[in-house]
């Protein structure tokens, strides 16, 4: 069985860069023992002069490095999107994507694949994949209409549960791919995806995210 999503070309957006600041280990807090929650993404530089906006990781999380991979640039209306992500350390993954009407939705993890974990230091095909809630299935993307162009898909690893994680789940009981109230791609990558920042321990790793975007072009049959 395979599951279609509308084709999204992406309007007033432009592409973003991710710069990768110094690491630095999250500071022990001493003032209070709650977790702090913090953006993993957010923008070092808005948009401006017809350059793009520039990303970068948060200054108190470490620098994850990130690929993200599709079988192609281009696809025609009818193929199926197939994704693969590499990230240097196990984490959290979450993949996001704009449509024209500027609607963010999350494609993983989705109300068939609801465990977003990811393993690190190989290549993992994120989509498709089985359907662990149906043996035999896969779970696809097909690329379907109505409105085809220049699309952008982004991946964001994190070391730490994203904060919205019970939030997410929510909106997996009513809809395949929840839709963010964010009105762009940018904003929901600095606003959406959130992770639980920590503080230190001893022998704990610090609180890391990295994050990718590809840019795909998809056209009617």
């Amino acid at each position: 069985m395979r599951f279609s999503i509308h084709c999204f070309a992406l309007a007033a957006f432009m592409p973003v860069t991710l710069v990768a600041q110094n690491s630095a280990k999250v500071r022990p807090e001493t003032a209070s023992p709650r977790f702090l929650t913090k953006d993993a993404i957010v923008i070092s530089r808005p948009a401006r002069d017809g350059e793009a906006a520039k990303l970068a990781v948060a200054d108190d999380l470490h620098v994850i490095a990130v690929e993200l991979r599709t079988d192609k640039t281009a696809y025609t209306e009818g193929e199926e999107l197939v994704v693969t992500v590499q990230t240097a350390e196990s984490g959290h993954l979450r993949l996001l994507y704009q449509n024209a009407a500027g609607e963010i939705y999350t494609l993983y993890p989705n109300q068939f694949i609801t465990d977003d974990r990811i393993e690190g230091g190989r290549a993992v095909k994120v989509i498709p994949t089985p359907n662990p809630k149906k043996a035999g299935d896969d779970v696809a993307i097909q690329i379907a209409g109505p409105h085809f162009g220049t699309e952008y898909l982004a991946a964001i690893v994190s070391n730490q549960p994203f904060a919205d994680e019970a939030a997410l789940r929510e909106q997996l009981k009513r809809a395949t791919f929840p839709a963010s109230t964010s009105p762009n791609l940018v904003a929901a990558i600095t606003k959406d995806a959130r992770v639980i920042s920590r503080p230190s321990r001893e022998g704990a790793a610090a609180a890391g995210a990295g994050l990718a975007i590809v840019t795909l072009t998809t056209t009617r049959k």
